[in-house]
């Protein structure tokens, strides 16, 4: 009778311990604010706390040209983010004494002051926890030297890596920036390339930057005594003057195990890292082919369960399974733009969010992002759609934040049963048949087999032009009153439980 009873009671103790280490795990990702114009409304936030994850406008001061670091607390409320140049609270207002990061020549004289709009470096900030003070954030950040008038310079250079200091019991418990711009080394840097994660017992956190003009990787740990240089690596090859200039990513796998370099000019570089020690060891590389005009920004991300690298570079996406000793051996071409594709349709930043899915922006404004929905599985199987999560806002050509790996030692390095809707009706997108196009009287609109629902035409200012409900079938739509343009077909299907919008362009002649 026992043994039967606990037969019965042990899934149910599995499912509450499994929904309680979800319920614990550190959320301090959970807060993406992306975009620009916040002022205006045109700023995104993605919040990873519901189910599903909620995209949103976001009012505000600050845009993000390119990069942004962001920190929340342990049950994912946001505290503050920076766009390189100010920090902005939880209210998106900038905090006291907080402009003006980063300052000097680049920012007053070749920035102009523009601090609204924030720093053009995907990888050069991030903000850690203070070890010694459960309230105390460090920023770590790398700061451009502009140098127009000293012939013995590249014109650009980073030369100091700096800290500043938030302390949160400050300003009513959003926050005051105490200590900014403060230099705790000096040397030569890439642009780019700053990642971290917690050490082996969890007392501190590891960040580390190659080196500009050798094989250097620089690590540094914060620990409660402070921030102290551990190493500086010569074990990687020399990195390519050229590729200070170029988009780059560097990143720590979620497991903590691995540590990955790459752009298109030094191609990757995988290590293994000892998050003990901070050391690298173990170097594996793989060549990547030459740049051209439409081919010159690349980005990685690991997958969840630190098996796979997925590489973009600008016109296609690629998965490495890096369990191959011989790393070309394990490279798949996953998607590949046309010849000449639209700024939209490209890959300059890849994330990976806390729901267990790669993100990919595009290198201009789009109202897409691209998504990877199971990476860690192999090759076609990671299921990647293109143009699949529809924005509130256009997104600018910048990158996702840039955080530390924060759940490397629990079992979970991500919460799956996360989905993506964009806060009010915006779902999973899926293409549309409608023809033809161009139209100048009317479309047929495929629907589905099987589905009944609501047709939308929408115009580029995101106006409705055209609705009905209850449509099954291949409906036809008299588009001849409609003025000459682009638009976009919209359907939405009454039961939808999948949460899916299926769309598609339509050119209007007359």
């Amino acid at each position: 009778m026992l043994v039967q009873y606990m037969k019965r009671l042990c899934p149910i103790l599995i499912f509450l311990l499994s929904s309680v280490i979800l319920l614990c795990q550190n959320k301090q990702d959970y807060i993406w604010p992306l975009g620009l114009e916040a002022a205006v409304g045109d700023g995104i936030l993605l919040d990873f706390n519901k189910k599903p994850v909620d995209i949103s406008k976001r009012m505000g001061i600050l845009g993000m040209a390119r990069g942004v670091a962001t920190i929340a607390d342990r049950n994912g409320m946001l505290l503050f983010y920076t766009n390189g140049w100010a920090v902005a609270n939880k209210e998106h207002h900038v905090m006291p004494n907080g402009l003006g990061l980063n300052d000097g020549r680049y920012f007053q004289e070749f920035w102009r002051g523009n601090w609204d709009f924030g720093i053009l470096a995907r990888q050069d900030m991030i903000i850690l926890p203070d070890p010694s003070d459960s309230l105390g954030y460090y920023i770590i950040h790398k700061p451009f030297e502009y140098n127009p008038d000293q012939d013995d310079k590249p014109k650009f250079t980073m030369e100091t890596m700096k800290y500043s200091y938030v302390d949160m019991r400050l300003d009513g418990g959003l926050g005051d920036v105490t200590k900014k711009d403060s230099t705790f080394f000096e040397g030569q840097f890439q642009s780019d390339y700053l990642s971290a994660l917690a050490n082996e017992d969890n007392t501190g956190w590891w960040f580390m930057t190659p080196a500009r003009y050798d094989s250097l990787y620089y690590t540094w740990l914060l620990d409660e005594q402070g921030i102290s240089l551990v190493d500086s690596q010569a074990i990687g090859p020399i990195a390519h003057l050229e590729s200070f200039g170029f988009a780059g990513d560097a990143r720590f796998s979620p497991d903590g195990s691995k540590y990955a370099y790459f752009n298109l000019i030094d191609g990757l570089s995988l290590f293994d890292f000892d998050r003990q020690t901070g050391e690298l060891s173990h170097l594996r590389r793989m060549e990547w082919a030459p740049t051209d005009e439409y081919n010159w920004a690349s980005t990685i991300e690991f997958s969840p369960n630190s098996r796979f690298i997925y590489i973009g570079n600008e016109k296609e996406l690629f998965q490495l399974d890096t369990w191959t000793e011989n790393l070309s051996d394990g490279l798949m071409l996953i998607h590949e733009w046309g010849e000449l594709p639209e700024l939209s349709e490209s890959f300059f930043s890849l994330g990976l969010g806390p729901d267990c899915k790669i993100y990919c922006r595009s290198g201009n404004g789009s109202y897409f992002f691209h998504t990877i929905h199971s990476p860690d599985k192999l090759g076609l199987a990671c299921d990647f759609i293109a143009n699949d999560v529809i924005l509130p806002n256009i997104s600018s050509g910048a990158a996702f934040p840039n955080v530390p790996r924060f759940r490397v030692d629990e079992a979970e390095k991500c919460d799956s049963s996360i989905t993506m809707v964009n806060g009010v009706n915006v779902f999973w997108r899926r293409d549309l048949e409608v023809y033809p196009s161009p139209a100048s009287e009317y479309v047929t609109v495929t629907l589905p087999e099987g589905k009944k629902g609501s047709v939308n035409i929408i115009d580029m200012q995101g106006q409705v032009v055209w609705h009905e409900d209850n449509l099954t079938g291949t409906p036809q739509v008299d588009v001849s009153n409609l003025p000459a343009g682009l638009y976009s077909v919209e359907f939405v299907p009454e039961r939808n439980e999948e949460r899916v919008i299926y769309t598609q362009k339509v050119s209007v002649v007359h």
